[in-house]
């Protein structure tokens, strides 16, 4: 049940990709690996809305000294996170600690920061239900559209505490660059779906293909 750092970056870009194209059409994984995260994982799922933010995050947190990592959501144009409650509760369902801004224009990444970085101030609070039961070292974002670009805004501006950021159909190439020159070391990883079915190009190519060698990259067909 230990999904740490490579978790984060696996099951979440398996399951944005199943979210985005399952929609649509079947797309029933084969993989042993992807049939396992395709599944309902084995944490009981609580939901509540509080500060601004929708939460999504295990019923028994903490459960035999299980640390949670912590991912920020950032919503499209005008949307919120209860279109999308499928695929976050079945994140949260493996164990993440999901945060999502009611903001409904994030593209300057600001709310899905500030989202991240109240769950890290709740983990040191004693009062809270976090506390303590958060890997504050860990931690993604992932938007959809408008979110995309917040997401990837979010990183930029994180200054390292984000570490993996999965924009899903960003809205335009103009907005597919990585962090301004200088603060590229801050970008570890980069995924990204090339199905972007408002724009003839897909958006995430460009972004793909300017990130530096040295990062890992993943990109779905």
């Amino acid at each position: 049940m230990r999904i740490y750092h490579r978790g984060l970056i696996f099951v979440a870009v398996g399951l944005t990709v199943g979210f985005i194209v399952g929609a649509c059409s079947p797309n029933l994984p084969t993989g042993t690996i992807e049939k396992k995260y395709y599944a309902t994982g084995p944490w009981a799922v609580t939901t509540l809305s509080a500060n601004g933010y929708d939460l999504y995050f295990p019923t028994n947190l903490g459960a035999n000294g299980f640390l949670h990592s912590i991912i920020t959501w950032g919503n499209g144009t005008g949307g919120n996170s209860s279109n999308v409650a499928y695929f976050l509760k079945h994140l949260a369902s493996w164990g993440f600690v999901i945060i999502a801004t009611q903001d409904r224009y994030t593209h300057t990444g600001q709310t899905i920061l500030d989202a991240a970085n109240f769950l890290v101030q709740e983990n040191a609070n004693p009062q809270s239900i976090f506390f303590n039961k958060l890997r504050v070292d860990q931690i993604g974002a992932i938007g959809h559209s408008q979110g995309a670009t917040g997401a990837i805004n979010a990183l930029i501006k994180s200054a390292g505490s984000i570490k993996t950021v999965i924009p899903i159909e960003l809205p335009g190439q103009q907005f597919c660059f990585c962090a301004p020159p200088g603060l590229g070391v801050f970008c570890r990883r980069f995924f990204g779906s090339s199905r972007v079915t408002t724009h003839p190009v897909p958006a995430s190519i460009g972004y793909w293909f300017a990130v530096n060698c040295g990062i890992l990259r993943c990109r779905s067909e």
